[in-house]
């Protein structure tokens, strides 16, 4: 009884119960789309056209052109369009890619000018069942011209005043050459650039800004369209620089100068004060004077009284006089030179683990001094002093220079320069 049961279920089952469920009869509705698209596709010979878009134009030039510097510089249109006709599997599977724009007879266009060409089309892949109809655009314009670099030098044509007791020094350029590429016929028209500006108010401090640059022609007209050239840079940054104006007083300074010997009396410099400018920075009011580099006493005689010295700038401040040096002289009138043979000579700062020996006995030495002090000045009045701080790499028998020193109260300095030799080895 069981068993005709079962048997009974089995023979009530049908497919035809599976569409009464809403699920199945979506996925099989899905797959019966699918594949009677395909069944279409695969049988459908006829034809279809279709446009296929963004298509690049090749636009390369001969290598004899290429040779001579000759570039495109411009095309009307860089992109075509292109009108396919055949079977509607094979076009729908076109791309961009599948298609070869190119504009015809570059070949021929070994000089500068303008051209008009036409457009071909041709199959770039293995997709080759399809005819074509129309491209848009049938043509196109060329520019072509040599391509060429010219360097200018930046021109600065800035207007600006500065306040009273103050100074400026030129603007300065962070660039002062620019380069200009592009077509020989536009660069060559640019004939100079410059930078230019008016600046309000009066200046009482540095000042700095970012400015266009301007290009002119041959006749000084401004080059408002750069067309398809193209610039190094079209700005450029400028500082001003200023000073604040000021007189200061010109000091001598000397060196082997004996200490408490007073040259006031007998010394004169010309000229007595220096015009300077202080760079606006805090600093310009601690300048107090103008050092001259230092005279070195030891050339200083009776027979050598006059010396052309340079100023010693401070980092901060400028010379605006236009003095270069200034002239020092010594009136030594009332002074004389004498030579004196001393022994006396020691040592200092001799190096830590080394001993030094004197092998100079004496050294014969000229002074210079007061007629009337020179008079009483004795050989035992004077000891040369050899000095071994920084000597410590020497070794052996060494020349070494002398410092000679001479009384104070004599007003007297040594002539000269003088050296001693020394024996110096490990201690």
């Amino acid at each position: 009884m069981n068993q005709n049961k079962n048997q009974n279920k089995k023979r009530t089952f049908s497919i035809g119960k599976l569409f009464q469920s809403n699920r199945f009869v979506l996925v099989f509705s899905v797959f019966a789309a699918i594949v009677l698209w395909f069944i279409m596709a695969f049988n459908n010979t006829e034809n279809r056209a279709r446009v296929i878009y963004d298509i690049p134009i090749d636009t390369t030039l001969s290598d004899e052109a290429v040779a001579q510097d000759l570039r495109v510089f411009e095309v009307s249109d860089k992109t075509a369009r292109v009108s396919v006709n055949g079977n509607s599997f094979v076009v729908n599977q076109l791309s961009s890619g599948d298609i070869k724009v190119s504009a015809s007879l570059t070949s021929n266009i070994t000089r500068a000018g303008t051209y008009t060409l036409n457009l071909t089309a041709t199959k770039n892949s293995d997709i080759t069942d399809y005819e074509f109809d129309t491209i848009y655009p049938g043509s196109i314009i060329l520019f072509v011209d040599k391509y060429v670099e010219k360097t200018f030098t930046v021109e600065q044509h800035i207007e600006y005043s500065v306040a009273d007791g103050y100074y400026a020094d030129s603007p300065a350029l962070e660039e002062t050459k620019i380069t200009v590429s592009g077509p020989e016929t536009e660069v060559s028209a640019i004939d100079h650039v410059a930078v230019e500006k008016k600046i309000d108010g009066q200046l009482k401090e540095p000042t700095s800004f970012e400015q266009a640059l301007t290009f002119y022609d041959k006749q000084g007209n401004k080059i408002t369209d750069m067309g398809h050239m193209e610039a190094s840079f079209t700005a450029i940054n400028v500082k001003i620089e200023v000073l604040k104006m000021a007189e200061l007083p010109v000091t001598v300074t000397y060196k082997n100068l004996p200490d408490g010997v007073d040259l006031s009396g007998i010394v004169s410099v010309n000229p007595t004060t220096l015009k300077i400018g202080s760079y606006v920075s805090g600093k310009e009011d601690a300048q107090k004077e103008i050092n001259l580099q230092p005279i070195n006493m030891a050339e200083v005689t009776p027979q050598n009284t006059t010396f052309s010295v340079d100023f010693e700038m401070p980092e901060h401040c400028t010379n605006i006089s236009g003095a270069k040096h200034a002239t020092v002289k010594f009136d030594l009138s009332n002074y004389t030179s004498q030579t004196y043979t001393i022994d006396n000579l020691v040592l200092s700062n001799v190096p830590s683990g080394m001993d030094a020996t004197i092998d100079t006995d004496q050294l014969e030495v000229t002074v210079v001094g007061p007629t009337s002090k020179l008079k009483k000045l004795k050989a035992g009045d004077l000891y040369a002093e050899i000095d071994l701080s920084g000597k410590e790499d020497l070794q052996g028998s060494v020349a070494v220079p002398v410092k000679i020193h001479v009384d104070s109260k004599y007003g007297a300095w040594a002539a000269g320069e003088y050296t001693a030799y020394v024996t110096i080895i490990e201690g």
